[in-house]
């Protein structure tokens, strides 16, 4: 049907495109207030950039609580977080060299706690935003490959990790190659 994802190897990555996805049905796991999200990607030169989402993660009514455009038609990532009526959003322009025709480390973060949302490109902080306190509340859905409605992301994927606590730039390096 085209919604399979291609799994390179025993040590590989997950090869996104159209349509294709992994659905991770979280059951009711709780973030509250912090969140790191962390994977290698490798965008399609050929294609990007065009409207993506990495990931997308939705509460028990299918609200947004997470996602990340990897990124949009503009050439610039998206980071969204937060649960209720709306999220928080920090964002930054980018160029293909960042999302497309090699392999990149993003991380993302939030902690409602303190009020801050970041992005790191291969291990170094690339974007930061304050006064994001919305939380993250119950995660029950997450799709990595596109997002809840829609715009695939077409590209690669590999080591998607996701922590309930927001790691500090050290600790995001010493993941990245582990």
């Amino acid at each position: 049907t085209g919604n399979g994802v291609y799994a390179n190897g025993e040590d590989g990555y997950a090869s996104f495109g159209d349509n294709s996805r992994i659905e991770v049905p979280l059951g009711a796991v709780d973030f509250g207030d912090e969140v790191t999200i962390s994977f290698w990607s490798y965008g399609d030169e050929n294609i990007l950039p065009v409207n993506t989402s990495v990931f997308e993660a939705a509460n028990h009514i299918g609200q947004r609580v997470l996602n990340v455009h990897l990124p949009w038609s503009n050439g610039s990532v998206y980071w969204d977080a937060g649960e209720g009526s709306g999220y928080d959003r920090i964002n930054k322009a980018s160029n293909a060299a960042q999302f497309s025709g090699t392999w990149t480390h993003w991380a993302f973060t939030k902690n409602a706690t303190t009020g801050t949302m970041k992005i790191f490109l291969n291990g170094t902080q690339w974007m930061s935003g304050t006064d994001k306190n919305r939380t993250l509340g119950e995660i029950r859905n997450l799709i990595i490959g596109r997002g809840l409605n829609g715009n695939p992301y077409p590209g690669k994927i590999d080591e998607f990790q996701m922590w309930t606590k927001e790691l500090s730039e050290q600790e995001i390096q010493d993941w990245m190659n582990k």
